[in-house]
């Protein structure tokens, strides 16, 4: 189970969430808790601390904030692609 949850990628990005970015928020928390883990085998334990608990949170909701900021929620088309790749 992921530290973040979907109420902190809210607060993070400061605003109410559009469309159906709801249902991206949960894969896209366990993606930046993966990479995480792979920096921090012992998360686990790391996150008993309650400031490191809070501070693992605020990385992951801001990290899922950061994607879902991005111009088409971080996710180009191909046509727009092409478009750029022959200008």
């Amino acid at each position: 189970m992921s530290i973040a949850q979907i109420a902190d990628v809210q607060a993070a990005l400061r605003r109410d969430l559009r469309g159906d970015e709801e249902r991206y928020i949960p894969a896209l928390i366990n993606r930046a808790e993966i990479i995480i883990r792979a920096r921090h085998r012992n998360l686990d334990v790391l996150a008993g601390d309650p400031l490191i608990f809070d501070l693992i949170r605020d990385i992951e909701a801001e990290a899922v904030a950061r994607v879902l900021r991005a111009e088409n929620n971080g996710i180009r088309s191909e046509e727009r692609f092409s478009r750029n790749a022959e200008t």
